[in-house]
């Protein structure tokens, strides 16, 4: 992580990011296991559940602290993609984005058959 990474207030996991922490994870799962274990994350968390797109396969959440949007993204029927877009509040994070996503990707990767990372990286 950067120095300036400790001020960010942004952080969002996709395919193609240069951190390896901030890569795309890919599951074996269902689109509604994916939607089930995410829920899941959040009382895990000791989040509040905000709002469910079943449309989109968006799931919003927030804490005290920060709010994420978790992005489902089905390649196939039995595998899904899960990406997280975190947004904290104060005004220095410490990096607090990174370490959730951190954490939030081992638990999925205890509750579902983790199939790889940035697989389809463009």
């Amino acid at each position: 992580m950067k120095f300036l990474d400790n001020f960010k207030k942004n952080f969002e996991t996709s395919d193609n990011s240069s951190y390896q922490e901030l890569c795309t994870h890919y599951y074996r799962a269902k689109q509604d296991d994916a939607i089930e274990t995410v829920k899941g994350l959040v009382r895990e968390f000791k989040g509040k559940l905000i709002d469910v797109n079943e449309d989109f396969l968006e799931i919003l959440f927030e804490d005290a602290s920060y709010s994420c949007t978790a992005k489902i993204t089905a390649t196939t029927p039995v595998e899904v993609g899960i990406d997280f877009n975190i947004i904290t509040s104060g005004f220095i994070s410490f990096g607090k984005g990174l370490k959730l996503i951190k954490s939030f990707y081992e638990f999925l990767d205890k509750k579902l058959s983790l199939k790889g990372i940035s697989l389809y990286r463009g």
